[in-house]
């Protein structure tokens, strides 16, 4: 979608919905004025059969497919068994000529709808536009109808795909983009939002073994020995701990201001602590984990939000020129 001119943009905004039947019944009206003679090549028949039916660029390309394909499906059974290779006056129908003629305002313009039979809806085509060889369209409708030798053939000269016609909504691939991301970032949220609530268990479960050590006159600075010694954590976690810790443990009169920082500066080897197993230890280990997930989810849901924010700007910005275009 970003890589699209803007004409082109507007030209698939501006287009009308068309079926694939419809495109395939351009393509095979192309094939048979090309196949009877009354086009020189392939992509003069194309940008006669479509310069009046208001097409967008890719349902242009969609109808070059179909004429290349019943072109070629119609030559191939003329031919003989011994010989079966097929050759275009010309080559193939270029959808790149096709919508280049189609644009320079000597062969119409895909806003071009004129006064044609094309306008009737799918399939509805005057006998009279293909009257020079009907057979032929009844030819090329029984080759396609079983997989054959032909179909093989042709796959590999055109590479042809039955693809669904893209961009009949313009704006579909922002819709999808910002439908994922908007599943994405409510997913991290729900996801942030239960680890939120398993922090707060966590920091209530430390505060209660921290309490508990210093009721049993074990210091801070031996408790923050262990979790360093074991753990090696960033020193910001711990600190981000004893912010919650320490103002807890002043209000219920656990210690007193000066009695906390004397703690503090207790630092030793404790062995007693100093095991990954001990519920000091193994509790802090969760907080830390907890924390950790907690900044990178919701960094990752401050991306999946900035690229919202982006996709939802692109669009105002198309909505708006297109607009201004209709205006």
């Amino acid at each position: 979608m970003y890589d699209l001119p803007s004409q082109t943009l507007l030209q698939q905004s501006a287009a009308r919905p068309t079926s694939g039947e419809e495109l395939e019944t351009f393509g095979k009206h192309a094939a048979c004025g090309y196949c009877c003679g009354k086009h020189g090549t392939l992509t003069e028949a194309v940008v006669e059969t479509v310069k009046h039916a208001g097409l967008s660029p890719e349902q242009v390309k969609r109808v070059v497919e179909f004429a290349n394909t019943n072109a070629f499906l119609t030559e191939f059974k003329k031919e003989s068994t011994a010989a079966k290779y097929v050759s275009f006056e010309g080559g193939p129908a270029d959808p790149a000529e096709v919508l280049k003629d189609l644009n320079d305002g000597g062969g119409g313009t895909v806003f071009d709808r004129g006064i044609q039979d094309y306008s009737h809806g799918p399939g509805v085509i005057k006998a009279s536009s293909v009257a020079a060889q009907p057979e032929e369209m009844d030819k090329t409708a029984s080759v396609q109808e079983a997989p054959n030798e032909a179909d093989i053939i042709l796959a590999e000269v055109f590479k042809a795909q039955d693809a669904p016609i893209p961009f009949e909504n313009p704006f579909q691939d922002v819709e999808d983009a910002q439908y994922k991301l908007a599943s994405v970032r409510d997913a991290l949220t729900a996801n942030i939002s239960e680890l939120e609530m398993s922090l707060l268990d966590t920091n209530q479960e430390l505060y209660g073994l921290v309490k508990q050590a210093v009721m049993e006159d074990i210091p801070l600075g031996h408790i923050l020995s262990a979790w360093f010694q074991v753990l090696e954590p960033p020193p910001e976690l711990v600190k981000s701990a004893f912010a919650l810790i320490g103002p807890r443990l002043r209000e219920e009169d656990v210690m007193s201001y000066d009695q906390l920082g004397a703690s503090l500066e207790k630092t030793a080897s404790v062995v007693e602590l100093a095991n990954e197993d001990h519920p000091l230890v193994r509790t802090f280990s969760g907080y830390c984990e907890t924390v950790i997930k907690l900044a990178e989810l919701r960094a990752t849901r401050d991306e999946v939000m900035g690229g919202l924010e982006k996709l939802g700007k692109f669009r105002q910005l198309a909505e708006k020129h297109i607009e201004e275009y209709d205006g």
